[in-house]
């Protein structure tokens, strides 16, 4: 029986060399466990990091109790006691990794207070709050120690002068916790609003936010300037709210004049909700935003904020490669691909570099090299192998392709329609682009000017379109003929 499917090695499996031999030290003091057995499970385990593919249950119990009959009972007490031990390590190990561990000192704090140590808790919560105050980055989590720890004093001062509430009772010392308590509380509330707003668009869902409103609408946020996450996610949500563009830039400014103050992953999601506004805008016809677009995604790749995760994600790659070529720039798009192309993950590297070359000839007008290319891709991606019908559709249009192209559309409808796996907002898009396209065949074949002022009237209507300006273009070339 072999042991690579326990919750125990599945957590080993996360461990690095590392920790492995930290986990090693751990289990070895008496103070953490007691069983012998259970120290020399883990060092038979340890040979086979980081696969732990190799070793049966038989062949672990046989080494632990040679000459011993195999009962499975008695290894399984074992496994889940390391399995204990190993959780037990990754808790211990976060409370003393952490550089300001204020979850570690507000324990310590209250163990102190229990232990009627007021002074010396004292001294805990004056140097928790300077360490505080060194910290990088303004974040929810800043505004949250902040409280505890600045409520914490408040009651230690309390205990100290007991009655004599002139020594304690200042405006600083009542009003700074509850203040920063505010500031965690909006900074939660706005950034999960935004969630919400999003997933509402996303997925066309009617979700009701009057609850979140109502509790923003009784801060005054524009006095709260001197916390830069409450405003960019306050000005996010308006700008998912409603239309006015002023919203957007604010964001932008926002997060320009204050980076140093916000972490690497909030930046990254920053980014992505103005990313993903630019997409909407743009989807909207409102082509200005491209150049927007373009110069978001550039300033994600050169602050490396795309690396928050060790691999540089495919749509990230996609959306970037399009964008620019779409922007006629072939000459970074060309450096862009080449350059990046070792960041996507090895499993599917060649089939999207192999794409993204595809939609990069398409857009300087070589149709038939951008085929090649696609034919070249094999792919098991849902996502991607959608991509590649749709942009293989677009290139035979241009090709005056007029029968494989309806054939192409007979067999992406009957895909969209059979494929379970395709989100619903998604397969409504596709559907939207394979509609327009055959619309677009049609209406050429027919040369009807009232059909075409009807199918560009359509077009411009529908704000939800792929490759939208693309459309917009062929409609005008028919016009003009």
């Amino acid at each position: 029986m072999q042991m690579k499917d326990s919750q125990l090695i599945k957590l080993l499996k996360t461990f690095t060399p590392k920790e492995i031999k930290k986990f090693s030290e751990f289990i070895s003091s008496p103070y953490f466990n007691k069983n012998k057995n259970v120290i020399k499970l883990y060092e038979i385990l340890r040979k086979d990091y980081p696969d732990f593919d190799k070793l049966s249950k038989e062949h672990v119990f046989e080494k632990i109790f040679p000459g011993k009959d195999y009962k499975d009972n008695n290894l399984r007490i074992l496994i889940h006691q390391l399995y204990e031990n190993a959780k037990e390590y990754i808790t211990h190990k976060r409370f003393t990794d952490i550089i300001y561990n204020y979850r570690y000192k507000e324990v310590l704090i209250y163990d102190l207070y229990e232990r009627e140590l007021y002074d010396e808790s004292g001294k805990e919560i004056d140097k928790a709050i300077l360490d505080i105050n060194k910290f990088d980055y303004q974040d929810a989590e800043f505004f949250k120690y902040k409280f505890i720890m600045e409520y914490e004093k408040l009651y230690f001062l309390q205990k100290k002068y007991q009655d004599k509430y002139e020594k304690y009772f200042t405006k600083s010392n009542i009003e700074t916790p509850f203040v920063n308590l505010a500031n965690y509380f909006l900074i939660k509330v706005l950034t999960f609003l935004c969630f919400i707003l999003n997933t509402k668009i996303l997925y066309k869902l009617d979700i009701d936010t009057s609850f979140f409103e109502k509790l923003i609408a009784c801060y005054d946020i524009e006095s709260l300037s001197n916390v830069p996450l409450i405003q960019i996610y306050y000005n996010m949500v308006m700008a998912l709210k409603n239309k006015d563009e002023k919203y957007f830039y604010n964001i932008k400014d926002l997060l320009l004049e204050n980076e140093k103050q916000i972490s690497l992953a909030r930046q990254c999601d920053i980014y992505v909700n103005l990313e993903n506004y630019c997409r909407r805008k743009i989807r909207a016809g409102e082509t200005k935003f491209k150049r927007e677009f373009f110069d978001i995604l550039k300033m994600d790749l050169e602050k490396k904020i795309y690396k928050v995760d060790p691999y540089i994600s495919q749509n990230f790659y996609k959306n970037i490669l399009q964008n620019a070529a779409e922007l006629k720039e072939f000459e970074w798009a060309e450096s862009f691909l080449e350059t990046y192309m070792q960041e996507l993950r090895s499993d599917y590297q060649d089939t999207v570099y192999g794409f993204c070359k595809a939609y990069l000839e398409a857009e300087k007008n070589n149709y038939e090299k951008a085929l090649e290319y696609l034919s070249k891709i094999q792919t098991d991606e849902l996502y991607l192998k959608i991509d590649v019908k749709l942009l293989q559709a677009r290139l035979y249009y241009e090709l005056n392709e007029y029968d494989v192209l309806n054939s192409a559309i007979d067999t992406t409808r009957h895909f969209f329609k059979s494929n379970k796996f395709i989100a619903e907002n998604r397969r409504i898009q596709f559907s939207t682009f394979i509609k327009f396209l055959s619309a677009l065949n049609n209406t050429r074949l027919k040369k009807d000017e009232y059909k075409i002022n009807e199918l560009k009237e359509s077009i411009h209507k529908t704000e939800d379109l792929q490759w939208k300006d693309w459309f917009v273009k062929k409609v005008e070339e028919l016009e003009a003929t």
